[in-house]
């Protein structure tokens, strides 16, 4: 799925970038509040999942360098 379309030499974002954009910056915003309350040291964080293919995504991509640091 595109989010851009080129316009000349700049990118535009197109109707789903638009669409996105909000639900994104939202889960950013979710994660940053996160990582702080984490630095904290003010509660713990659990995580829970359906089973899908997504779940390796988030175990490696997420919950490993999370560990690693924290």
């Amino acid at each position: 799925m595109q989010l851009f379309d080129r316009v000349g030499k700049r990118l535009v974002t197109n109707e789903y970038g638009r669409l996105l954009y909000p639900k994104v910056f939202a889960i950013l915003e979710q994660a940053t509040e996160v990582e702080q309350i984490s630095k904290k040291g003010l509660g713990a964080v659990k995580l829970v999942t359906i089973y899908c293919q997504g779940n390796w995504y988030i175990i490696v991509m997420i919950i490993r360098p999370f560990l690693l640091n924290y």
